[in-house]
């Protein structure tokens, strides 16, 4: 199994319901398994559309799924609840991998590191206050 970590955000509707729903998801998958989860914080929006504050957390997980795999699943969980009007806009549920072990992707729709995880600091907080 490899440890991964993945970021979850929400800013519409109930929002850590919406965290509760994807984190409940990601749990009934066969090949992983959510073994932390960080506090939940409030962020502001990135960019230049007026919205709501954002709930994330970010949870640490074990899986044996590829990188394209694990992609497949946390976007299957986003459509289960997901509504975004817009680009960069509001969502009910937003899932990246930032971190799969010691992978490293580079391709079109997948990259991991992430690359706003060294701008994120929910993340990098999240990381450090790791609780079950």
């Amino acid at each position: 199994m490899t440890v991964g970590y993945l970021a979850l955000g929400s800013n519409l509707g109930d929002r850590l319901e919406n965290l509760k729903a994807a984190v409940a998801f990601l749990n009934q998958e066969s090949r992983m398994v959510v073994t932390k989860k960080s506090l939940i914080y409030e962020t502001k929006p990135y960019g230049d559309v007026p919205q709501d504050n954002y709930l994330n957390a970010v949870i640490q997980i074990d899986t044996d799924y590829a990188p394209q795999e694990l992609l497949v699943v946390t976007q299957t969980v986003e459509k289960k609840k997901r509504e975004r009007l817009i680009r960069w806009g509001p969502r009910t549920i937003d899932i990246d991998i930032l971190l799969l072990g010691q992978q490293i992707v580079t391709e079109p729709d997948l990259v991991i590191p992430h690359q706003e995880i060294a701008k994120t600091i929910v993340c990098l907080d999240s990381f450090k206050k790791m609780s079950m």
